[in-house]
């Protein structure tokens, strides 16, 4: 749902151009997009079996995405770049190499075990559509940590700010146009917190005179991108750095994150005061 987000204020700037949403929840389970799209009198597409064939019979002029690290995302850049249809890759987050995970073995069996249906599902698509050799080149890429977000060769990349641009031109073949564009989702969200920041904070009974730091997470344990010694050393820099720089510390959990998991992380992390947590105030 938060791609719906990202690309809703983009189709409103351009109303007149036909866009067609397109979902894969077939091939990686419902995450709340066609419900998202719904809001807007929108009924989504369902990605078909055959992207060539769908992308020509729809005469799709350009592909945008929210993500390109996964099977599906990776198996549609492969046929755009085959066929010649331009692909966009709006940044939506940054994932580096994957650290702090357990062995290649370990995570594929977990992999195969937690879904089994769906991981065959995932690659047998990327199979029939790129062909058996980048799905075998796939699965061990992922094995050895090394397919990196915005490093599979889109045609242009949309990122947040100049860091991100420069972080981008490290993985990103040379053949990637990178711009600085913003991101849309943000701001939206920023336009619907203007005039309301201090009712909010005084809803968190924070004290006023304390600047405050709002961090957003993202549930990389539950996708499989962080384990869970890697979340929790990080929550402690986090909540490390907040204390040093007399920062009052709210944490707004992704949706993905699971409560009970949260709620621990956060109390080994912070020496057992764990600070302000919001789990409807902001959406993130």
């Amino acid at each position: 749902d938060t791609h719906v987000k990202s690309f809703m204020p983009v189709m409103q700037q351009a109303p007149e151009e036909r866009w067609i949403f397109a979902t894969i929840d077939r091939w990686r389970g419902a995450e709340g997009a066609s419900e998202e799209l719904a809001k807007h009198g929108i009924v989504a597409a369902e990605l078909p079996r055959d992207v060539a064939a769908w992308l020509a019979q729809e005469a799709i002029d350009v592909v945008i995405l929210g993500n390109d690290h996964g099977i599906i995302e990776g198996t549609i850049v492969l046929v755009c770049k085959a066929l010649g249809v331009p692909t966009l890759l709006v940044q939506d987050g940054v994932f580096g190499k994957r650290e702090g995970l357990d062995s290649a073995f370990i995570r594929l069996a977990k992999a195969f075990l937690q879904a089994p249906l769906l991981a065959v599902r995932q690659y047998r698509f990327m199979w029939r559509n790129a062909g058996f050799r980048p799905a075998i080149g796939d699965l061990r890429a992922k094995l050895a940590k090394d397919i990196i977000y915005g490093s599979r060769g889109v045609t242009a990349l949309a990122v947040m700010g100049p860091p991100d641009a420069e972080r981008f031109r490290q993985v990103a073949p040379p053949e990637t146009a990178i711009h600085v564009t913003g991101q849309p989702r943000f701001d939206e969200m920023l336009c619907e917190l203007s005039g309301v920041a201090e009712s909010v904070r005084n809803g968190w009974t924070l004290q006023p005179d304390l600047p405050v730091a709002i961090v957003l997470t993202d549930g990389l344990v539950e996708y499989g991108a962080w384990s869970e010694s890697t979340a929790l050393g990080w929550l402690r820099d986090v909540a490390a750095a907040c204390r040093q720089g007399g920062w009052q510390m709210v944490l707004k959990p992704h949706p993905r994150e699971p409560k009970d998991a949260v709620e621990s992380r956060l109390t080994r992390a912070t020496e057992g005061q764990p600070p302000a947590i919001q789990w409807d105030r902001l959406h993130a």
